[in-house]
């Protein structure tokens, strides 16, 4: 999990079910008048249960994500990025993931279409910083063998 002190401007609370949040959102919501959509990485352990989730908004999680737009195709139809994409824009992933958790069983390759993203991709500029905590997410809920899953609103 991403420390405090690794990301002091990172909100993080305790929710009411006891799941440690990364909100990322906050700061951007704070910033505009009309209500952003909703992105939520969440990682769960053995049991099933829910144990951190980080949560973006879409627009942060898109610009990380576009650097595989033009490319999306190309990855494999069960991978995070693909179906992300198809759902947005061919819209045959219509329903997908849409207030839904879905397990995404490609962690592995999610993680490893992160770390292939060119660092100077110009949507990347501005979410940086939510790029490196997803990023150390993810890798720590693979460490502890725990599952990825992944809930957008209808974005």
């Amino acid at each position: 999990m991403v420390s405090r002190a690794e990301h002091q401007d990172i909100h993080v609370h305790v929710t009411y079910e006891g799941v440690e949040r990364i909100d990322l959102m906050s700061d951007w919501q704070d910033k505009v008048s009309v209500r952003l959509g909703e992105v939520s990485l969440i990682e769960k352990g053995a049991d099933d249960r829910a144990v951190s989730e980080v949560w973006l908004s879409t627009i942060q999680f898109a610009r990380i994500v576009d650097f595989y737009l033009d490319t999306y195709k190309e990855l494999n139809p069960e991978d995070l990025i693909y179906r992300y994409h198809n759902k947005h824009y061919i819209g045959s992933d219509e329903e997908w993931v849409e207030h839904v958790e879905e397990r995404i069983e490609r962690a592995i390759q999610f993680l490893n279409q992160l770390e292939n993203i060119d660092k100077e991709f110009s949507d990347l500029q501005d979410v940086k910083k939510e790029y490196e905590v997803v990023k150390n997410f993810i890798r720590h809920l693979l460490a502890r063998g725990n599952q990825l899953y992944f809930k957008a609103d209808s974005y």
